[in-house]
């Protein structure tokens, strides 16, 4: 949700239910009081970002939320918030990930990435989305400002430069710049597999995006989206018997993983007492080699 996002609230208006909306947990205020509600809300990050100056929910009413995909290292809070929705997960690249997909032993779609919006990119290739527009990707300061309604208006004193969308150059952050740098070369990547694919970057402000046609959201809308007929249904409820079968799949693999832990603290304890007694000769070193 960078400052441009602003722009272009009535034109998402007018695609919701033709096209599918991802949006990032952090938007998610601003899209409700704007009357839009996403298809799905996407969360990354493993904080609560439901208190404080990370409470990304505000006034928004339970039964507004959209459907949520999530990492699996989602704060509980969050997900509580979900709960008169669909919550799905995918897999971020974490250890925990890696525990959780070996115990499913079904693959699952692999989001990881340095920010939520590049999750959303991700996503909509996987679900082989064409075109691809980006929306409020601004990766730069607008007036000192970093996001849509954001009224601090300091910049750091680290900061890096990106071509301008309107030409020039900009300023922005280093976890920009990689972000900028990631959303390129993943363009290049799903472009080299689908040459047909059309990526279009709509945000009408802060830094161009080497892959994607820079283009008023306006045009792409009119030209690849309102003559649309509305979208299905895009989800339906879940098999209740699979997913008690899938909870206690993996209740066993976490009751094998904690044995294997308590086993592994066991020799810790044993090499530790052995360390402790290697000066009293040769039989106590041999017992800490073994």
């Amino acid at each position: 949700p960078g400052p441009s996002l602003s722009k272009h609230i009535e034109h998402l208006k007018q695609a919701q239910g033709r096209a599918v909306l991802l949006a990032p947990l952090q938007s998610l205020k601003r899209l409700y009081r704007e009357g839009i509600r996403p298809d799905f809300a996407l969360v990354l990050d493993a904080q609560d970002q439901t208190t404080g100056s990370l409470d990304f929910f505000g006034e928004i009413p339970d039964d507004w939320l959209p459907d949520l995909i999530a990492s699996n290292a989602t704060h509980p809070q969050v997900l509580r918030r979900f709960s008169g929705a669909n919550v799905y997960f995918f897999n971020a690249a974490s250890p925990l990930d890696a525990m959780l997909v070996n115990a499913m032993r079904s693959p699952w779609p692999s989001l990881n990435a340095g920010s939520v919006a590049i999750s959303c990119f991700r996503l909509a290739q996987h679900w082989r989305c064409s075109p691809i527009v980006l929306v409020g990707q601004d990766l730069a300061f607008s007036e000192g400002h970093r996001y849509a309604d954001d009224r601090v208006g300091s910049v750091p004193k680290l900061i890096r430069e990106l071509p301008g969308y309107h030409g020039g150059t900009v300023s922005t952050t280093p976890d920009y710049f990689l972000f900028h740098h990631q959303f390129e070369v993943l363009a290049a990547g799903y472009r080299a597999q689908d040459p047909a694919l059309r990526l279009f970057n709509c945000t009408e402000g802060g830094a161009s995006i080497g892959g994607f046609e820079q283009k008023p959201l306006s045009e792409v809308l009119q030209s690849h989206v309102l003559g649309l007929p509305p979208l299905p249904p895009l989800t339906a409820p879940g098999d209740a018997a699979g997913r008690a079968q899938r909870r206690e799949e993996i209740r066993v693999r976490i009751q094998a993983t904690r044995d294997r832990a308590k086993e592994g603290l066991r020799q810790v304890e044993r090499c530790e007492r052995s360390a402790g007694q290697a000066h009293q000769g040769t039989s106590s070193l041999n017992r800490l080699a073994k």
